[in-house]
Parts: structure tokens; sequence; C-alpha cells
């Protein structure tokens, strides 16, 4: 997400269909979306808004691109929703990268979109973050107002108050070890008392927010015996990341054993740093300040048939099943561990 009148680097590149670069020769368009945010009155008397899309092309050429990367340079003067489309010459059809750009100052009233539910849309820059770095949030509101932004796991961590700026606010959030594996970024927005010619008062909206410490991540590499006959004795040997001191273990089970118990490789990183709910409750007083203030809820139930569950109850006792353990091995310096298997390993 950059920031509103910086100029940024937009990077293209031609590839067949074998991934090699080639040459070729592309019209390039460079689009501003703008939404008009009006409210309308349905037939129950009910206001609501509706956001109309408006498509506004600031740059349509034709490129030359070469073997090598090129660059395009591009300076986002507003804030808001922006497009490159990239298309062969005479084509309909092309492909596109969405970006958005925020900068205080430079947002208008016609840069984002209105949520029709009452809600706060939050995006995020990157889809995961390493402590060091800094996230940055995009607020887009419904209505004009202060934002109340949290930061919380089994409590609230931070808090943050901002103003917006034309239905639409930035916060810039600095990622630390105490926010592994994730934390959850919530909004409430609360606007001042008026004529009421606006429905909505206050409004919610809440992401969770991915953090992982990659360092952790140990990579493995398993050397085995393709194929081996039965009693016999094989080496497995495991090599990882030299210097680290690793334990570890090994295990030989039955694949159909595995496919009963629906089991899946395991993968200690994934459990660590897998998302965590959040243990925070949150109370709104509104309805019982406002009683004519309802707040919207939402359920879904039934989780589906997961046809990749189907498992068979019934066991096959023809052969003797497979289920060995290694105990615990450790790496010597080279990041290396080996087992000499008995019959079954």
């Amino acid at each position: 997400m950059p920031v509103s009148g910086n100029r940024l680097q937009l990077g293209l590149i031609a590839l067949n269909n074998k991934g090699q670069a080639v040459t070729s020769t592309a019209r390039i368009r460079i689009i501003k979306i703008n939404y008009h945010n009006v409210l309308q009155r349905d037939y129950g008397n009910r206001l609501y808004y509706v956001s109309q899309r408006e498509e506004k092309v600031l740059q349509d050429r034709q490129v030359n691109i070469g073997k090598s990367e090129l660059v395009i340079p591009f300076t986002p003067n507003e804030s808001g929703e922006y497009v490159m489309r990239v298309s062969a010459p005479g084509s309909d059809r092309f492909i596109q990268q969405d970006f958005y750009a925020y900068g205080w100052g430079f947002t208008g009233s016609n840069s984002f979109a209105v949520n029709t539910e009452g809600t706060i849309d939050i995006g995020s820059d990157k889809e995961s973050y390493s402590p060091g770095e800094n996230a940055r949030f995009l607020f887009k509101t419904p209505f004009n107002g202060k934002l109340l932004i949290t930061v919380e796991q089994n409590e609230v961590l931070k808090y943050y108050y901002i103003n917006t700026d034309k239905k639409a606010a930035e916060l810039v959030l600095p990622i630390t070890k105490d926010l592994l594996p994730n934390v959850y970024i919530t909004a409430t927005l609360f606007r001042k008392a008026d004529d009421g010619s606006i429905p909505l008062t206050v409004a919610h909206g809440v992401i969770p927010v991915m953090v992982e410490e990659k360092n952790n991540k140990i990579p493995l590499t398993i050397t085995a015996a393709e194929k081996s006959r039965s009693n016999t004795k094989q080496v497995i040997q495991v090599k990882t990341t030299p210097g680290k001191n690793v334990e570890l273990t090994i295990a030989v089970v039955d694949e159909g054993i595995l496919q009963l118990r629906n089991s899946k490789t395991p993968d200690p990183y994934e459990y660590f740093y897998q998302k965590r709910s959040l243990a925070v409750e949150s109370y709104n007083l509104y309805p019982y300040l406002l009683p004519d203030i309802k707040q919207r809820r939402s359920s879904s139930g039934g989780d589906g048939y997961d046809l990749a569950k189907r498992v068979n109850p019934i066991t096959n006792k023809r052969v003797k099943l497979v289920s060995a353990w290694s105990g615990i091995l450790k790496t010597n310096a080279s990041g290396i561990a080996s087992h000499h298997g008995h019959p079954f390993l």
C-alpha cells in the first residue's frame, strides 16, 4: 500500500508458456477507481448506502517489453483504489493488478467504497509480517468520525485513537515479538450526534494479522531407500541446518493406518505459528443507550461434507501393520542424524 504523492515503480515482464522471458508489445492502462457514495431509502423507509463505481483512465499507452523487466513510473496523486491493466494490442482480454494508495490530506470523498452493512473494511499491505517490520493498515469507514483501534490477543495489547479523513484512516503498527503468532486489529468508529440524517452512529471491523519468525523454521531433507524388502535393514538419514543442535524423531507407519486415522504429516512450525483465536470479548452499549440502533448479526451453520476425510472403518488383518518409532535423535555438527533401522526401519 504505497503513500499518496510518492512515486511508484511498477514492474512488468513478458513470459512464454515455459516461463521464459520474451520480447512483446503490450497496452498499459492505469485506472483510478472512484466511488460515488449516496444514501437511498428503500420501500420500508430505511436509509442505506449505495456505492456507484466509476473508472477513470489515467494512463493508456503502448509499450515494448524486452527480455528484462520494464519499469513504469507512476505517482498516485490521490488516495484510493488503482488498477493496472495489461493486454495485447487490439485484444479485449487483459490481466490486472489492484493496489491501494493512501496519504493524509490526499483523500477525496469518492476515494473509497462505503460498506453497505455499516462495517469498517480493513486492508493490510502484506499477508504476514516478521518482528522488526512495520505493518500498514487502511481503514475504509462508512462515515467520518473517531476511530478506536485496538491490538488484541488474550488481552488488549495496544490502542490508538485516530480521526478519519473523508471516510478513511491509516495506522502504521511496529511488529514486535510479543505479537507472535498473530494478533487481531479491531476498529470501532464513533460519530457525533447530529440531526440523524445518517442512520449509523457506530461501526465495527476486525481482521487477524499473522506474525512469523521465519528463522525458527528448520528445513529437513530425508534420505531413505525408495523400496525395501521385509526382514532387511536400511539407513535413514535426516539433514538439517548445521550447528543448530536439533532433536528429532523418525516414525514409519503403515499407509493404511494413516488413511484410517486421516493423519497428516506433522509440521511443528505450522503448529506453533497457527492462528490463535481472539480471546477478548467486546461489548456494545449503543443498543441500550439508543434503542433504535440494532446490532446486525449473521450466522452460518454446517461444515459441509469434506471428501478428503472419507476413510474406511473396516480394518484389513491380512497383513501386519507397520508402526515403528526411532526415539529421540540428535544431529551432529554437520546437521545430520542417522538411524540404522531394524526390519521395519
